[in-house]
């Protein structure tokens, strides 16, 4: 905010981005702004539009991964006003594809240690997420759509906020070792096109949701259905080797 809120910081932003793009030979820089409070969001389009500018100039390319909504509605919870207006709602998607080469979509962590257990990425909130930003008018040739390459363990914890489910990601492999730790065997959710499996613990389940080769071959499919220009990774070398 202290950034984008002052003229004199901005330009030299713009100044040493373009600079380093440059000097570098690179193809092009990713902006990753997260944690924007929405009351940022026209001050951070302006912004972008001023790098995209400069670095246009220069021949390198601006892109950015933004986080996904779904529409302008913040929620029916506190939950979903807080995540909209803290995590969501900064990014006008439309402004910022005129301005830039393509956004890369961070369709994943769709459940997170604010929410109960569920899946990584499931292909229905992905789906919706690719049609209202199509429905706004950003292109498809301009939509990246990200894939998570890492599974999710969701285990009970008891800390200063009290006693609460918490989730961490995976690697593959060690993911699948705590599977075959605890004799669990994933089963595939066709609706979520994602694999998970659940296990008791002193009485108390825990689960893990299964990013693997399936899982990216369905998502692939959600690219070339609608024609993207194609898809991001998070995190590239966590992913199942049949990937």
């Amino acid at each position: 905010h202290k950034v984008l809120a002052n003229a004199d910081s901005r330009k030299r932003a713009v100044r040493n981005i373009t600079a380093l793009c440059r000097d570098n030979r690179f193809d092009g820089i990713q902006f990753d702004f997260e944690n924007i409070n929405v009351a940022d969001r026209e001050v951070f389009t302006a912004f972008s539009r001023e790098v995209a500018d400069s670095l246009h100039r220069v021949r390198c390319s601006l892109s950015a991964a933004v986080v996904p909504r779904q529409g302008e509605f913040p929620g029916a919870t506190s939950y979903h006003a807080w995540i909209y207006a803290n995590w969501r709602g900064a990014y006008d998607y439309k402004a910022l594809a005129e301005s830039m080469d393509f956004l890369s979509i961070m369709t994943y962590s769709q459940h997170t240690r604010r929410t109960p257990p569920g899946p990584v990425a499931g292909y229905p909130w992905m789906e919706r997420t690719v049609n209202y930003l199509l429905e706004i008018g950003v292109p498809a040739s301009r939509i990246s759509l990200g894939f998570a390459a890492y599974s999710n363990h969701w285990f009970p914890v008891s800390d200063a906020q009290g006693p609460r489910s918490s989730g961490t990601g995976l690697s593959w492999a060690a993911a699948t070792g705590v599977l075959a730790r605890n004799a669990a065997t994933p089963q595939w959710d066709e609706t979520q096109k994602e694999a998970y499996a659940f296990w008791d613990v002193d009485g108390v389940y825990e689960w893990l949701f299964l990013q693997d080769a399936r899982a990216f071959e369905a998502r692939l499919e959600l690219v070339r259905r609608y024609k993207l220009r194609g898809y991001s990774v998070w995190q590239v070398g966590q992913e199942d080797p049949k990937v």
